[in-house]
């Protein structure tokens, strides 16, 4: 496959704020060499070979990758599968003897200083060839007089529900060894006697989504595995096994003629592998130890052990970050419409496209002329896409690219025009389908069978780039034939010592004080002591290392637990605090009436004497509760058989719970509390999920029981008497036909706390919890409960664990790291959505914020660049002169120093987010011309400053100072102190104006109604700042934000402060505001940063 197989990516894109110091340079750019600097991205095909193909004699060569490797492709089925082993297929990108190789992430390039920001991406050490040594995470820049851009392509998951979280990717050798761990764990599950026949089949069905030779060689290679070695070790499973191929395209494999087509085709029908053409899948959701696929085109889910995901590119962040933006006097990147990566001319040279610059005062200018080509970079491979040509994105394009340029380099000629251009010589197209036989075509010749298998494996062997693989390799398939695939399962090891440091976790003894917690480096013993009840810690260190990571077994369980890095004495001293005997155990009881009622004594009282309830046919939200139609009174019709409560734990040292997950005995625990929680978590952390019932909770299987559920206590009540003082903190479960007997023993028992379960009930309690949520998960049909999770306004689920699990139910992540990853998964920071969120009138829990858009006839806009009136400098001013609070201010309220930096450090200013600067820039402009046109265009007849604001502010002097017309008067005539010339602005705002004013029309606004108005709008660009300063991302946690990190202001802080910013609704004209980019209408132009 490798004349079909893609290049790697190589760049996650790291949003920084600040220029990092430069902590690694290089030191042969000041060799006093002549050499040319060449510095390559990416280790994939194209990187890989230019690094190769370089003369060390002519250029000083630098690799910059996140992988220390290079990845033969079109074997990674192989690998994935045992035929080979997982070294076979790699190269070691440091055997080319670079003068400078880095392993790490490219996240920005400066063009005019012709400089890379680089973020380090290694466990350990990263030594370069100079010896430079940098640690995880260090950012650094690396100089270059020559650019080789290089970074391959990510797969495309078109947006799809649950691809990310649960496919399996096969782009790289970490997903070729994951692939071959799942498969081999379903056949292991499969074979348990208490798996039944119905879960082996989903288990063993493997479902490959993308017709391409990747999807069809991997599904090949599978056949091979189960029917050559699987089946003879698992004979009782073979009847269940069954492999999938979906496609969107009417036939599989469609870069080859249609007669090898169909011959692919028809040898998968008689290897029993199904091929469905013309199907797309519309999600993925796991459900206990399996998948489930929603196919448009079949009426049920289908489920799968595995989902092999391979289907289309989508580029890089780090070119779609590039990819049109403005590069000062020269122009920017071209994007080429069809495959958006970058264009490049028939020399690999990046395409430069013209942009239209303005003076400071607005008007167009003729500085920064286009050029044709961006000197010194260049572009290979998947990211680009050849200007007039059409070239497929294959291993084969990229490889003939990357030699090409190489030469080129060698020569001194890239640069010349005279120089011959790149030309593509097509090698032909090969596939492997199993069973020894393959496809291959070049041009009109074909061959298929076993002549083209022989062919297809002699091509990739020869292709093979070193001599130690090119040996390796046929010694793994002679291995194959005659002992079969290897199929052991390498799980990764749960214990680890970093930077050297070797260690043997030792169990604690609680059975006395005396605990001896780690082994440490050549038998050094770290111990610590302490007594119950005892505040006083006594460690014994008899070295004080650094430990980067450090485990503990803890008392109640086999778990192991990680904790990060910190100075030894002081996180020993965390470690000491050991957990007593568990107080809270799992416990089981019996539901045999077909139902369970949950809540205080009163409601479980009341339940047991009301019909079962099921939840309502066609859920309709009801604001704070569950649904309209049907609300659920405390039971709810349930699973027959054994139940059991498990106590989800605070911290691991907690000795109370913080929620409890009761589920019925066929259901999984873990895997039904991670997906209640995606479904509808904690409405106190972020990314929740659903606040009430709807179609999609329904879908998902789960009933919410929301915090106003719960009834209010009625006083008098003998059994409600009994709730009080108890009822915000425990509530019990218990069987239907057995609860109004349970409630009397319960009730008789006094304090909550020693309510002991029965066999038919348990009474769950969490000291010093109030408001309680419910999250019932139902059986398919959505009639019958199967687990019920439980838990507080206090309950939080990123430090909250399920006993013997190594992690908590949720990870934490800051909100910088959380805005990092969204960024990453294309999330979208416009506030568009979230404004169409609000105002839509299908959502009727939206009551909060009843303002709707302008009639479209209303709306104005968009307008064009040379529009604007602020520049991004100016914004940047404006948003760093946000009022705020200065210590002298905080010492004279009487702070103490440590409260003082606190609070310094929690309104620490914000900055615009790197890579919505020009976004921010657009969406102020616009909002602001809209203002203008709609309210002062037609007062442009007014002949002084006074009848103007008049007209403006008409209710200033009715309504008072403090109103909104008096405080924008008061804007107009005296202004703000800010960073801002009002004068430079003022400039501007009567250019657009005297535009937007026809030859026939008067335009009378003077100079000093023109300064006015600047004033008003620097004013409401201050406020709208300061809204967006108090909300930006990473304010919540100063504490969690890393050194020189800065809270970040987005799109959508600015749209949301003029949504709902009292008197800044006169900004509310702006189409651009309300849709941005609509496709919906055409005249909006798409503003991509």
């Amino acid at each position: 496959m490798w004349l079909s197989g893609k290049a790697t990516p190589l760049v996650h894109q790291q949003f920084t704020n600040t220029p990092p110091a430069r902590q690694a340079s290089t030191q042969a750019a000041s060799d006093g060499s002549k050499k040319e600097r060449i510095v390559i991205l990416g280790s994939g095909w194209a990187g890989y070979a230019v690094g190769r193909t370089l003369k060390p004699s002519r250029a000083t060569r630098v690799l910059i990758s996140p992988r220390s490797h290079f990845v033969f492709t079109p074997l990674l089925a192989s690998t994935s599968v045992g035929t080979l082993e997982f070294r076979a297929a790699i190269e070691p990108v440091r055997r080319l003897n670079l003068d400078e190789f880095h392993q790490a992430w490219a996240s920005d390039i400066d063009f005019q200083r012709k400089v890379i920001r680089v973020e380090a991406n290694t466990r350990g050490d990263v030594g370069a060839v100079t010896g430079v040594q940098l640690t995880k995470g260090t950012e650094f820049e690396v100089p270059y007089d020559k650019l080789v851009l290089a970074v391959g392509c990510y797969s495309q998951t078109f947006g799809i529900e649950g691809v990310k979280e649960h496919a399996c990717f096969l782009r790289d050798i970490g997903d070729a060894r994951i692939i071959r761990l799942k498969v081999l764990a379903a056949f292991e599950k499969a074979s348990l006697p208490t798996t039944s026949d119905e879960e082996r089949r989903k288990l063993l069905h493997f479902a490959v989504v993308g017709g391409g030779p990747t999807g069809i060689e991997f599904a090949a290679e599978l056949h091979d595995l189960v029917r050559d070695d699987l089946s003879k070790l698992f004979p009782d499973l073979k009847r269940f096994v069954a492999i999938t191929i979906y496609d969107i395209a009417p036939k599989v494999l469609p870069m080859f003629d249609q007669s090898l087509a169909n011959y692919a085709t028809e040898m998968f029908r008689r290897q029993g592998i199904t091929v469905k053409t013309e199907h797309h899948l519309q999600r993925i959701r796991r459900e206990g130890d399996y998948l489930m696929l929603k196919v448009k085109e079949l009426p049920d889910e289908v489920g799968a052990g595995v989902v092999v995901w391979s289907t289309g590119l989508t580029q890089n962040p780090l070119t779609s970050h590039l990819l049109g933006r403005e590069i000062e006097g020269l122009g920017k990147i071209a994007k080429d419409p069809r495959t958006g990566g970058i264009v490049t001319d028939e020399h690999m040279r990046v395409q430069l496209e013209p942009v239209q610059s303005q003076n400071a005062d607005g008007a167009p200018s003729d500085a920064g002329s286009p050029t044709t080509t961006l000197p010194d970079v260049f572009a290979v491979g998947d990211c680009t896409a050849v200007k007039g040509r059409n070239y497929p994105a294959t291993a084969q394009v990229a490889s003939q690219q990357a030699a090409y340029l190489a030469k080129q380099l060698n020569k001194g000629e890239a640069d010349s025009p005279s120089s011959p251009p790149f030309k593509f010589r097509n090698l032909g197209t090969m596939a492997y389908l199993g069973s020894w036989r393959a496809i291959h075509q070049s041009g009109k010749d074909e061959l298929k069978g076993r002549a083209a298998w022989i062919l297809w494996r002699t091509a990739y062997l020869t292709k093979s780039m070193s001599i130690k693989n090119k040996i390796m390799i046929p010694v793994y398939w002679l291995i194959t034939w005659i002992f079969g695939r290897d199929i052991s399962s390498f799980q990764p090891a749960q214990l680890a010592l970093g930077g050297g440091l070797q260690g043997t976790a030792i169990a604690a003894d609680l059975s006395g004080s005396r605990h001896v917690l780690y082994r440490i480096d050549r038998s050094e013993l770290v111990r610590h002591y302490r007594r119950e009840g005892s505040t006083q810690h006594s460690p014994i260190i008899s070295k004080q290392e650094r430990l980067r990571k450090l485990f503990i077994q803890a008392a109640f369980t086999t778990s192991i637990y990680k904790l990060e890095p910190e100075p030894l004495p002081h996180r020993i001293a965390k470690l000491g605090y050991t957990m007593p005997a568990m107080q809270y155990q799992p416990i089981t009881f019996t539901v045999s009436s077909g139902a369970i009622c949950f809540g205080p004594l009163h409601d479980i009282d009341r339940a047991s004497t009301i019909p079962i309830q099921r939840p309502a046919e066609n859920p309709k939200p009801k604001l704070g509760g569950t649904v309209a139609s049907c609300e659920i009174e405390h039971n709810i019709a349930a699973q027959n058989g054994a139940w059991t409560a498990y106590p989800l734990l605070r911290t691991k040292w907690a000795k109370n719970p913080a929620a409890w997950f009761v589920a019925h005995e066929q259901v999984s625990p873990l895997p039904e509390i991670h997906k209640l929680l995606r479904v509808a978590g904690s409405p106190y952390e972020y990314e929740h999920g659903h606040a009430t019932n709807c179609d999609a909770t329904r879908a998902e299987c789960v009933l919410l029981i929301n915090r106003y559920d719960w009834d209010d206590i009625p006083p008098g009540n003998p059994v409600a008497d009994e709730d009080i003082g108890f009822e915000p903190d425990t509530l019990g479960v218990v069987d239907y036909q057995h609860a109004a007997t349970q409630v009397q023993a319960w009730a008789a028992n006094g304090d909550s706390a020693d309510r002991n379960p029965s066999q038919h009930g348990v009474w769950l309690h969490c000291p010093d919890a109030e408001y309680k949520w419910a999250r019932l998960g139902m059986n398919q049909d959505y009639t019958h409960a199967r687990s019920l999770l439980i838990f507080n306004i206090y309950t939080v689920f990123f430090d909250t664990w399920l006993p013997g699990q190594t992690q908590p139910l949720r990870n934490y992540e800051t909100s910088l790291e959380r805005f990092h990853r969204h960024l990453r998964e294309g999330h979208d920071f416009s506030g568009i959505s979230t404004l169409r969120e609000w105002w839509d009138p299908v959502q009727e829990l939206n009551m909060l914020f009843p303002s709707q858009p302008p009639q479209h006839a209303d709306l104005l806009g968009p307008y064009e660049k040379r529009d604007h009136i602020l520049l991004p400098s100016e914004l940047k001013a404006l948003l760093a002169d946000v009022p705020r609070e200065s210590e002298d201010d905080y010492r004279k309220r009487g702070l103490s120093e440590e409260s003082i930096q606190q609070e310094l450090r929690r309104k620490e200013p914000a900055i615009m987010a790197k890579d919505f600067e020009e976004d921010i820039c657009e969406v102020m402009n616009q909002i602001m011309l809209s203002y203008l046109e709609h309210f002062v265009l037609p007062l442009r007849s007014s002949t002084s400053a006074s009848s103007l604001g008049t007209d403006l502010f008409p209710n200033h002097s009715i309504e008072g100072a403090k109103s909104v017309d008096g405080l924008m008067m008061a804007w107009f005539l005296d202004g703000v102190t800010s960073a801002a010339d009002p004068t430079i602005i003022g400039t501007r705002i009567r250019s657009f104006l005297q535009r937007r004013t026809s030859n026939t029309e008067p335009f009378l606004l003077g100079q000093h109604s023109i300064l006015c108005l600047a004033q008003v709008i620097i004013a409401m660009v201050r406020e709208i700042f300061e809204f967006a300063d108090g909300n930006a991302i990473g304010r919540e946690k100063p504490e969690e934000r890393k050194p020189g990190e800065r809270p970040l202001i987005t799109p959508r802080e600015i749209r949301m402060q003029v949504y709902y910013g009292g008197f800044l609704s006169s900004l509310q004209y702006s189409a651009f505001f309300w849709y941005g980019a609509d496709p919906e209408r055409p005249e909006f132009r798409r503003y991509e940063r």
